[in-house]
């Protein structure tokens, strides 16, 4: 063979100094210059498209070709054998580099995303590089070329050679560097279509062009002898490219560039042409159609989608929608989002339409479920208020306008605490508790739109998305106004019975003035719930103050006049209360009282025998509490008493210092009995006397009235039993034998009785013994009507039953929001986990950290989402325990082999001890046993910094065997460690702060162990530790 094919031909060898370089014209010279020319085109073209993956490698790939396309143009124009060996070397530069480089070009263009490694190309461009070094030296060892001189056939010359042995070696190793190059462009152009199936076809064309002039050069079929047709083969790729750039957008448009986009997408998407003919479809698409991708592409789009004829027939002209549409019907119906828009070239023209089509079927399902957990909100019996962080509310239900008259519109952003009731102190605490992630629970007090105070019960939540965050907070309220005043009222009565039968005992038992008026001070006070009472008595033509409350030392012997207390003279002059709602504005009010710094005051005159003996002071120091009429009229009937009380008093110390007036005593005695007596014939309680029998020996005609009887004769001599609902009378009996046997002095019981006409009173009775010596003669009884008490405590019942029916309801929306959130969650750990695996492409850095992240979290928010789920189960008692036959000792191995791993991420060391005396199986569930050792295991290691954990199995007794696990770590307070166990509560968030919860593990953890009919118990100390031990059955008990 003459002269050498594409691969081995030319070495740069510059002509001796002083050679004349001489060219000789041949019509094949300008062709391979014009087509060298287009090569250096599309190197500059394809060099300011650089960015695109692949173009870089083209750049090189035309130079070379370039100057392999010149360099024969100027060997086969020079008339000397100097000038074409000179020519043949420097265009070998391009020959040596051109396989290498399309290889690059192939392989980067159809991997965009993995392009070919540095150190491959290295390794790959020996050959070249030794190939290269070899045509320099040839004249000294005829490698590449024996022998070289001057072949002519007619007008046509060329260099002549003779191949050495290296020649045909980097001839084969070129070879098989384009037949890797062509596996690379036909395992691609199987899958493409279209445009892009064009490109690819540009680029066989291109490549394969060349080397079908140098296998014609090579063999010898060339129609001119000696001329290598390889040049003119680059002058088709030239033109090839050329084409591909022009019509297929060779650079611009990189096919693998929409699988990464288009096939990757969840979406299906349609392009269909302007003669309705499918031109591109990805498989989303082609699945939901049923169809292979070959089999539709360029058939008519109502061939294809011949199955759903009133979709076509709808959309059949439309060319821009955004529309929902279903196929199927009933389980199988699926729901859609479909989205068309023109598609349009440079000019406008419109070139066809782009379908997109979106499965939402699962996101109309969700809606569903939403739109039904908000009609149960709407439609609920208590109030639901959904606020921001700010605690600005953003919605409210019907209920919460029902309650307090406002609307959404009206309270939209503003906050639901409408009352100064609250004090900053309590608002505080509400605040830190549901910012730190807890549940609040309590009473608060709000105005309704007509300016009306109102009490709800109130449980509030924060709510937090998948990352934990707070987002919002939800308040579940119940309007308690009714049952609290209820509550408030029979507090109040039950306080004034309680009071009014200690002022009878001070009655009977004391002989003290001074004693007795500080009694009545303190009774007054805690009566009428005033911080601050006086006792003032009339000395002359002044009130002396003789008893006070709250350390007011500075009142004792206070002598007033009528000019300097003029609030309690006017009250001593009219015989009626004198009110104040701000004595701090009064202009006559004293200076003695600004170290109490009073507001409301009220003094109340105790008269006697239609004089006033004395007054009554009250006062409040806090804004806003007023005397109220109900306060006012206790305040009076209480006076009355007092005078009473102070009338007996004086005679009865009249009496014991006037003993040589005995007789004159005894009268004012027996008339002092006597108005005793018309206040307990006057009382509006039932009051009587038994013997140590209990048979009745007096009652009073109230007593008469309740049971329906006109003379007292009908009662005397009857057991008090007779008057007490048969059911009850022996536990009335036991109550009071036992009084009467641990002669405890008074008591206080209620039961129901039945009048002389059939109806059932229910009385509080206070019983007081009666002793002579120190034997007991009898007892005395107050007792109150207190039936419409005991049906406000009914109501008070059926409140709380009402309370605990909310208190269920929050139990399942909270397991039904975690439930719902079960789904979408498991969705985006699917995904996070496809991309750690890479199964979407490889990931930067930054990329596997965000994933990372993303799997974390989704992980943390899946385990906090199954302790809600689990305690809600508790909560609502259906979770169902699983019991049988377990092993300790496998148990505790699985744990060391899974905790290990996770403690020494975090440098501590994990010991495990099974003792020899634990059984080898227990009854128990397994199951739970697992997640209660991981429970503490794990909060032991996050919790410890440094040193071990240590796990332990032993057998504490005979019938039991317990699970100690303990550790070095921070140490859980005193103070917290009462609260522990509860639902919702974290230690000290200063030595939490860098470990995430909501609070439940131990909980759960706790109530799990109380179902296996175990305990548990903590021992800590901060700074040293913690040490949980947990004692369970080893056979099943009889729960």
């Amino acid at each position: 063979m003459n002269k050498e094919g594409f691969c081995g031909r030319y070495c740069l060898i510059v002509p001796a100094a002083g050679s004349n370089v001489q060219f000789e014209y041949t019509p094949y010279v300008l062709p391979l210059l014009i087509a060298g020319a287009s090569s250096v085109w599309v190197a500059y073209y394809a060099w300011s498209h650089r960015a695109v993956s692949g173009a870089s490698a083209l750049t090189f790939l035309a130079l070379a070709a370039g100057d392999f396309t010149i360099g024969y143009a100027l060997e086969i124009a020079g008339a000397d054998l100097a000038t074409k060996l000179f020519w043949s070397k420097v265009e070998y530069i391009g020959v040596t580099t051109i396989p290498l480089l399309w290889l690059v070009f192939c392989y980067n263009y159809f991997n965009q995303n993995r392009p070919l490694p540095l150190r491959v190309i290295a390794a790959l461009g020996i050959v070249p590089l030794i190939t290269l070094v070899l045509v320099f030296t040839t004249e000294y060892h005829g490698l590449i070329w024996s022998q070289y001189y001057i072949s002519r056939t007619g007008d046509f010359s060329s260099l002549g050679v003779t191949h050495g042995a290296w020649f045909w070696i980097f001839w084969i190793y070129s070879y098989f560097l384009l037949i890797v190059a062509a596996y690379f462009i036909i395992r691609v152009i199987r899958h493409k279509h279209g445009l892009y199936r064009g490109q690819i076809t540009t680029l066989i064309i291109a490549a394969v062009a060349p080397w079908v002039g140098n296998f014609l050069y090579v063999s010898g079929l060339t129609p001119v002898p000696n001329l290598d047709l390889s040049p003119f083969g680059f002058t088709v790729a030239v033109v090839a490219t050329a084409w591909g750039i022009f019509r297929f957008q060779l650079i611009n448009l990189v096919p693998l560039a929409r699988d990464a986009v288009v096939e990757a997408m969840e979406a299906g998407m349609i392009v269909i042409d302007s003669q309705g003919r499918i031109a591109d479809i990805n498989r989303a698409a082609a699945t939901m159609i049923g169809l292979p991708v070959e089999e539709v592409m360029h058939k008519p789009a109502v061939e294809v989608l011949n199955r759903w004829p009133h979709l076509m027939q709808k959309y059949a002209s439309v060319f821009e929608a955004l529309d929902e549409i279903s196929i199927g019907e009933g389980e199988s119906q699926r729901w859609f989002e479909l989205g068309l828009s023109p598609l349009h070239n440079k000019d406008t023209t419109v070139l066809g339409r782009l379908i997109t089509v979106r499965d939402i079927t699962i996101k109309r399902q969700a809606d569903e479920r939403l739109r039904q957990l908000s009609r149960a909100v709407e439609a609920s019996p208590v109030s639901i208020v959904i606020t921001d962080v700010d605690a600005r509310i953003q919605y409210v239900n019907p209920k919460f306008t029902a309650v307090s008259g406002y609307t959404l519109q009206e309270v939209k952003n503003s906050k639901f605490l409408k009352t100064d009731q609250t004090l900053p102190e309590e608002h505080r605490q509400l605040w830190e508790t549901i910012t730190s992630g807890r549940e609040w629970h309590g009473e608060f007090c709000n105005r309704k739109k007509n300016g009306e105070l109102y009490w709800e019960t109130a449980s509030i939540s924060p709510i937090a998305d998948a990352g934990g965050r707070i987002t919002n907070y939800v308040a579940i309220k119940e309007d308690i106004t009714e049952q609290r005043r209820m509550r408030e009222q029979l507090q109040v009565q039950n306080k004034y019975l309680s009071i009014l039968h200690e002022i009878t005992l001070d009655l009977l038992n004391r002989r003290e003035l001074n004693d007795l008026l500080q009694a009545i001070a303190n009774h007054a006070a805690d009566l009428l719930n005033a911080p601050y009472g006086e006792i003032m008595l009339k000395e002359g033509d002044e009130l002396v103050v003789h008893s006070f409350t709250q350390n007011q030392d500075y009142l004792s012997g206070d002598r007033v006049g009528r000019d300097t207390a003029k609030l309690a003279w006017q009250a001593h002059d009219t015989g009626q209360p004198a009110i104040l709602a701000d004595y701090s504005a009064w202009p006559d009010r004293r200076a003695i009282y600004d170290r109490a710094q009073l507001i409301a005051v009220a003094d109340f005159p105790v008269m006697v025998e239609g004089q006033c003996v004395a007054v009554i002071g009250m006062g409040r120091s806090r804004p806003g509490q007023v005397f109220t009429p109900e306060e006012v009229q206790m305040g009076i009937l209480f006076s009355r008493l007092v005078g009473l009380v102070l009338d007996s008093v004086n005679l009865y110390d009249s009496a014991m210092r006037e003993v040589a007036e005995r007789k004159r005593t005894e009268i004012l005695l027996q008339a002092s009995e006597a108005r005793y007596r018309q206040i307990v014939e006057d009382a509006d309680e039932l009051i009587y006397r038994t013997n140590a029998e209990g048979y009745i020996t007096y009652v009073n005609p109230t007593g008469l009235r309740l049971f329906g009887v006109d003379k007292v004769e009908d009662i005397l001599g009857r057991s008090y039993l007779e008057f007490i609902v048969p059911d009850w009378r022996t536990k009335a009996r036991r109550f009071y034998i036992c009084q009467f046997l641990s002669g405890e002095s008074n008591t206080y019981f209620e039961f129901p009785t039945i009048t002389s006409d059939g109806h059932e009173l229910w009385l509080g009775q206070n019983v007081q013994i009666i002793r002579e010596a120190d034997l007991i003669v009898g007892f005395q009884a107050v007792a109150r009507d207190i039936t419409a008490i005991k049906h406000a405590q009914e109501a008070l019942s059926l409140a709380r039953d009402q309370a605990q029916q909310a208190s269920h309801f929050k139990s399942d929306l909270l397991s039904k929001v975690s439930h719902e959130l079960r789904t979408p969650l498991a969705g985006i750990m699917g995904y996070a986990e496809l991309l750690r695996d890479q199964a979407f492409g490889p990931l930067a850095r930054d990329q596997k950290q965000a994933v990372e992240t993303i799997a974390e979290s989704s992980e943390y928010l899946s385990n906090v989402i199954s302790d809600l789920m689990d305690q809600a189960q508790i909560e609502a008692k259906k979770l169902v325990l699983h019991f049988g036959d377990c092993s300790p000792g496998e148990l505790l191995h699985d744990i060391e082999e899974m905790m290990t791993v996770l403690a020494q991420k975090r440098g501590l060391i994990l010991r495990t001890i099974l003792e020899p005396d634990v059984p080898a199986l227990v009854y128990s569930d397994e199951q739970r046993l697992r997640q209660i050792l991981i429970n503490l295991v794990a909060n032991a290691i996050k919790f410890t910094k440094h040193g071990e954990v240590c796990v332990r199995m032993f057998r504490p007794d005979p019938a039991h065997w317990a699970m100690q696990v303990s550790d070095t770590g921070i140490g859980i307070p005193a103070e917290v460690q009462a609260i522990v166990f509860e639902p919702f509560q974290k230690a000290n968030s200063s030595l939490t702060s860098d470990n995430r919860g909501v609070g439940l593990g131990l909980s759960i953890t706790k109530q799990l162990i109380e179902l296996l009919d175990g305990q548990i118990t903590l021992t800590s100390e901060v700074g040293k530790g913690s040490t949980f031990l947990v004692i369970l059955p080893i056979n099943k008990t009889g729960r």
